[in-house]
């Protein structure tokens, strides 16, 4: 069974510079991707540690997967309204760095199976694959903030530039976890109903495959526009 998660969903402001929409800098797109961590751990099933997620019936090992995603941006500042009640100030993004991560831990139980071991080997394998095209991804998504101009409210004008600046990297960090480890944790799902968790006699490499599949499906069924009684 595998455990998902994620964290970070963090906008910064890099800088904001109060001038004119001429005086634009360079637009500027990094992307930081850092390579997975994985980590075995074994327990006593009879004693768990307290730091490990808690066995659902049924299973006799875990594996947690944790996507992170944190933006740094920075923008001018074209306009500022300052008011009683605060101030709304306008802001054009010029360059945004996006940084990925990927943690795994595998608890595996002391004197567990092999197929136990290669079944959890399977979840890692899944989120490894995803992740490995996650740069391209947080790449598509930074290009497409350069240039865009967003509008934050706040109690002065630099939280009001705050406020906008962190919509826009919350936004970006959630849209690269639609992306990314939304579709590896169903894909995950179906691998362990596949499986049984394990316990099937299937190979990892084939459920995985089969797993994989079954998610393309699903995805492709779900943006496909509705047809009504005129069309067909």
């Amino acid at each position: 069974m595998t455990r998902q998660s994620w964290v970070a969903i963090l906008a910064l402001l890099a800088s904001v510079a109060i001038a004119r929409a001429q005086d634009a800098e360079q637009a500027a797109v990094v992307i930081e991707r850092e390579p997975p961590t994985v980590e075995t751990r074994t327990f006593d099933p009879k004693n768990p540690p307290a730091t490990m997620p808690a066995l659902r019936p049924g299973e006799a090992a875990v594996t947690e997967s944790n996507f992170a995603c944190q933006t740094l941006i920075g923008a001018t500042v074209t306009d500022q309204l300052p008011s009683r009640d605060g101030c709304t100030a306008t802001l054009r993004i010029t360059s945004v760095k996006t940084s990925i991560k990927l943690g795994i831990v595998i608890w595996l139980p002391v004197r567990g199976s092999k197929k136990l071991t290669a079944h959890e080997q399977g979840h890692r394998t899944i989120d490894e694959r995803f992740y490995a095209d996650a740069e391209a991804v947080a790449r598509r998504l930074s290009q497409e903030l350069i240039g865009q101009r967003r509008v934050g409210k706040g109690a002065d004008c630099d939280a009001a530039a705050q406020a906008a600046i962190k919509e826009a990297g919350n936004q970006l960090c959630a849209e690269y976890m639609a992306a990314v480890q939304h579709p590896a944790a169903r894909v995950q799902e179906i691998y362990d109903e596949i499986t049984d968790h394990g316990r099937n006699r299937i190979g990892e490499a084939e459920a995985i495959k089969r797993a994989a599949a079954r998610q393309q499906k699903e995805a492709a069924a779900a943006t496909k526009p509705a047809v009504t009684p005129a069309q067909q």
